[in-house]
């Protein structure tokens, strides 16, 4: 009958579509599994090797010609971070059990070494539900892991830089508030890490404080540097205050380094006092004299009210140094510029120019018959 054979012809067909697209499709997971990058092995419902993808005849050492059919067991040895046999999760998916394995598993590996991996195990089941085998995945995770030690490290030295730093150091959000300080930065500032963390620098500033300014220049640089006086207990240290900016990759925010140079701006007091005073009386000396000169007279210029100058010496005091000594000489010298600062208005400036001269700078003179009386 035609109608007969029609219909056998047309499931021939059929069959023959349905083989071609069960191949291609064995095909396309054949090629996605032979690209996957991970370790794949397949097994059957014995537990005996169905399928090693190159990936996993790599890490294995096994051929897929030589592994199929083989027990799974034999062919993948894994053990803990102690060193002892694990036995693979085959058995257990098997049998209704779970396929999850300890942390820290290792890969006995043909060389006789073991690498760290990673693994996915599950049961694979037919469209009726029944259990055809198991797959398991593993990953080489050795270049992940070292990669994780070496920045483990490198944050350990970082903490031990930080924590035992002689100077002071803080860590500090994107908005400047201290996110972590260090003990030398408790004791410059003389505070208990409570009182430190989530404060600014600024909130410890004595005087105009910088830093709010001096962290806009962190837009175009990395890193910036100012000396800052800053609140310690009750007292005060002055601070050289460097600031870097992290990276966003590691979170932002800052990273500040606070160096105590409170004996440096000592000395540099000292030396200004020095440069401008005579150390003798310690009246302003003959640059201080003709420093404030300079701006009285630019004032007088300008409109404002007059200026005079008087200058004295003493008489015959070269007379008194050769019969009664320098010493004495220079007692008399002290005392009469402690008179001299005692008979003028605090707006006036007696100064020492050197030997027995002395200058009186007189601003804002209203009469100048006042001048002679001054001087006498």
């Amino acid at each position: 009958d035609i109608r007969e054979l029609y219909a056998q012809i047309e499931v021939a067909l059929a069959k023959g579509r349905a083989d071609r697209q069960v191949r291609e499709a064995l095909q396309w997971y054949a090629a996605t599994l032979r690209g996957v990058g991970d370790s794949v092995i397949v097994t059957d419902d014995a537990a005996r090797v169905r399928y090693l993808n190159p990936a996993a005849e790599a890490l294995l050492g096994w051929q897929l010609s030589a592994a199929l059919g083989q027990e799974a067991d034999a062919v993948i040895q894994l053990r803990d971070a102690g060193g002892d046999r694990v036995p693979s999760p085959f058995q257990r998916l098997l049998h209704g059990g779970g396929g999850a394995l300890p942390d820290d598993l290792r890969l006995q590996l043909p060389s006789g070494e073991t690498c760290l991996v990673e693994d996915s195990a599950a049961p694979i089941y037919g469209l009726q539900g029944k259990l055809l085998g198991t797959v398991l995945v593993l990953r080489d995770i050795r270049q992940r892991a070292a990669a994780e030690q070496r920045l483990r490290r490198s944050e350990e030295r970082f903490r031990n830089a930080f924590d035992l730093a002689p100077g002071g150091m803080a860590l500090a959000a994107a908005d400047g508030r201290f996110i972590q300080v260090n003990a030398a930065l408790c004791r410059l500032l003389r505070r208990a890490p409570a009182q430190l963390l989530g404060r600014r620098l600024d909130d410890f500033a004595a005087g105009e404080a910088h830093t709010a300014a001096r962290m806009a220049a962190l837009d175009g640089a990395n890193s910036v540097q100012f000396e800052q006086c800053l609140h310690a207990g009750r007292g005060h240290v002055w601070a050289l205050v460097s600031v870097s900016a992290l990276r966003p990759d590691d979170g932002g925010g800052q990273l500040y380094q606070l160096q105590d140079i409170s004996q440096r701006k000592q000395a540099e007091r000292k030396l200004a006092r020095l440069a401008h005073f005579d150390a003798l009386t310690g009246l302003p000396n003959r640059l201080a004299i003709r420093e404030e000169a300079e701006r009285l007279i630019a004032r007088a210029r300008r409109g404002a009210r007059r200026l005079a100058v008087v200058f004295l010496d003493l008489d015959y005091f070269k007379h008194i140094n050769d019969s009664l000594g320098h010493e004495t000489g220079d007692r008399l010298l002290r005392v009469i510029g402690k008179r001299l600062r005692q008979a003028v208005r605090e707006s006036d400036m007696v100064g020492r120019l050197g030997g027995d001269e002395f200058v009186v700078l007189l601003p804002e003179i209203d009469d100048l018959a006042d001048i002679p009386k001054v001087a006498a």
